[in-house]
């Protein structure tokens, strides 16, 4: 048939496709009458339930990647980072943002790929290399006031994390600064950031500013569970489930 030449064509296995027809309307007493009501369409009850997708078809995806995967899926991350911010938040040059890296000297793409963009400030915040358990507590307190009065005139555009989580950092941060339009947590920065800043900070933002505004968190594994109940907890107001949630691989 033409349909099956034109889905070879463009590399369609069987399987990989669906067909219906919407019927809309007919005469009453046409003698398909009885047959169209069966296969009226679409079916509503079906819409958002996806067929069971069979092994090896090309939509078949293993969740199998991990953080030794970055640099192999950095294109698509700095896509993320190139395409949903400026959609969201619109043009950069006057706005503010805060990245979240790993140890200073370690890989951060994120950080990378913001400075380019041209914002009208970018603030890092790397995690510290010292566990916290092993930190005396008062010292790592007054490391982190020292580095907000490191500055002087100018407010300092890097911070190392000992003795501030990274949402009570930004809430420090903000207090000196201005709220920053854009924070991103790098793929390869400890997961727990995500979370701290989901629960500290974010909420902040909502109830203090009428802004538009994008906390960006790529997600390399799937098992990550910070990560990932993230992104499935962002609920509409009055919602019990996210308006829209995708998962692109």
């Amino acid at each position: 048939s033409i349909r099956s030449k034109v889905l070879d064509m463009l590399g369609s296995k069987e399987g990989d496709w669906q067909s219906y027809r919407i019927v809309t309307g007919g005469v009453r007493g046409c003698h398909t009458r009885a047959d169209d009501l069966k296969s009226t369409g679409p079916d509503l009850s079906r819409i958002g339930v996806c067929d069971e997708v069979r092994e090896g078809s090309s939509k078949s995806v293993v969740l199998d990647a991990s953080s030794d995967d970055e640099a192999v899926l950095g294109p698509i991350i700095d896509a993320g980072l190139d395409e949903i911010i400026p959609t969201i938040v619109g043009a950069v040059d006057d706005k503010n943002a805060v990245v979240i890296c790993g140890p200073k000297g370690s890989p951060c793409r994120a950080k990378t790929n913001l400075q380019k963009k041209g914002y009208n400030s970018l603030t890092t915040l790397y995690t510290c290399s010292e566990r916290e358990d092993e930190m005396d507590k008062g010292q790592a307190n007054q490391m982190w006031r020292d580095q907000m009065n490191a500055g002087g005139e100018f407010f300092p555009d890097e911070f190392v994390l000992c003795g501030r989580k990274a949402g009570a950092a930004l809430r420090d941060i903000t207090r000196m600064s201005s709220y920053p339009e854009v924070v991103v947590v790098d793929a390869l920065a400890p997961s727990e950031h995500v979370s701290n800043v989901h629960e500290y900070f974010v909420k902040t933002w909502v109830n203090n500013v009428d802004e538009h505004f994008v906390f960006f968190v790529p997600i390399l594994d799937a098992t990550d569970e910070q990560r990932t109940s993230f992104l499935k907890s962002r609920l509409n107001s009055q919602d019990t489930d996210p308006e829209f949630y995708s998962e692109i691989y």
